[in-house]
């Protein structure tokens, strides 16, 4: 499903997510095959090789005292599509402060059937510049060097011309406003990517042997000294995995809601994780919890955001208010852009609906 897809590519965003920095904790064990990226945070933003533009004025080099988004999609790319209305709205939020936003499309050559998705949807949700690369040149200068290989992938550049954030565009929100304000330290933003990158791969390598138990101890360790939005998260769906007690689960939640309650994709993510996760019977299934994560969620999002409404609904639904569920998933259903997703999205409204007639 579409929606989960994007929520879990965020749950683990952990990895290699500035936005998600912790503290290398004393314990974390050596990763001999760590290596920083050849572009990574701080360095010098190659250049734009654009075969054509799409949309908006072309840009030829980055101009000094502008801030630039860099972001990267693909007509096929459903997780792409699902974000590109908030893509739309930090450009429209910062374009009077100097900010464009370009959105490359890669890993397509077939410019015939780009210009069409334009034309139906593109033009709409992207409001903002939009180009095709030259042959991979783009993929070749900016996403192998730094190590990506999934897309939607974003990088910001600052005013002098520096990579001064890599990641998900969904989580771009804070840096950019940093890089705007001037507030961002790229040393500190580098450095913190750097230790970020390591844990990852000591985590990785725990996880990859199935060693959950030491898993969760890296992670337990990182907890301690910085409880951030995506450890709060990673810890809590490796805890259901690993078979952790539900109610210990959700104690360790509300013990860690402030360090999430800011973050409206993982307020998402855990929301519906506790509606849907086959790790937590039915019995013992928290919908309040999940409803007020929910929630707000929603409202960090000014409600606006479909995949958390989504997630909302179902809260509300479970949770005995059928009514508002309705109303709320008909909202998400409008919202959300034409596909398979969408198609999920009316399947559940129709399920609200038939319960909601029932009753009257």
């Amino acid at each position: 499903m579409l929606k989960r897809t994007l929520a879990l590519g965020l749950t683990l965003g952990i990895l290699g997510a500035p936005a998600l920095a912790q503290d290398k904790p004393a314990s974390q064990p050596a990763v001999d095959e760590f290596k920083v990226p050849d572009l990574f945070i701080g360095d010098k933003a190659p250049e734009l090789y654009i075969s054509k533009w799409l949309k908006g004025d072309s840009v030829h080099h980055f101009e000094t005292g502008k801030v630039y988004v860099v972001e990267f999609w693909a007509t096929w790319c459903g997780p792409c599509i699902a974000g590109m209305p908030h893509v739309s709205e930090l450009q429209r939020k910062y374009k009077d402060k100097g900010v464009t936003v370009i959105g490359v499309d890669i890993w397509e050559r077939d410019l015939s059937k780009v210009e069409p998705f334009m034309e139906t949807r593109g033009n709409e949700l992207m409001d903002y510049t939009v180009a095709m690369q030259e042959g991979t040149k783009m993929e070749e200068a900016w996403m192998r060097p730094a190590g990506r290989n999934g897309i939607p992938a974003a990088f910001i550049v600052d005013r002098t011309g520096h990579i001064a954030w890599i990641g998900h565009p969904m989580r771009m929100d804070a840096p950019l406003e940093k890089v705007v304000n001037g507030t961002h330290d790229i040393k500190t933003a580098r450095a913190e990517a750097i230790d970020n990158t390591r844990f990852d791969a000591a985590l990785r390598k725990a996880m990859g042997s199935g060693d959950m138990k030491a898993g969760l101890k890296l992670i337990d360790a990182r907890l301690e000294k910085s409880p951030t939005a995506g450890l709060v998260t990673q810890r809590f769906s490796m805890g259901l995995r690993a078979g952790v007690d539900v109610a210990n689960t959700y104690a360790f939640l509300k013990k860690h809601r402030a360090a999430v309650w800011g973050d409206a994709s993982a307020l998402n993510t855990i929301s519906w994780t506790i509606l849907t996760s086959p790790d937590i019977d039915d019995a013992k299934r928290d919908t309040f919890l999940a409803l007020a994560f929910a929630d707000r969620g929603c409202e960090l999002t000014e409600y606006k955001e479909p995949n958390i409404l989504d997630s909302l609904a179902k809260a509300q639904f479970e949770s005995g208010f059928v009514a508002k569920a309705v109303a709320t998933q008909r909202k998400a259903t409008d919202l959300v852009p034409e596909g398979r997703s969408k198609a999920d999205f009316r399947t559940r409204l129709e399920e609200y609906e038939s319960k909601l007639n029932k009753k009257h």
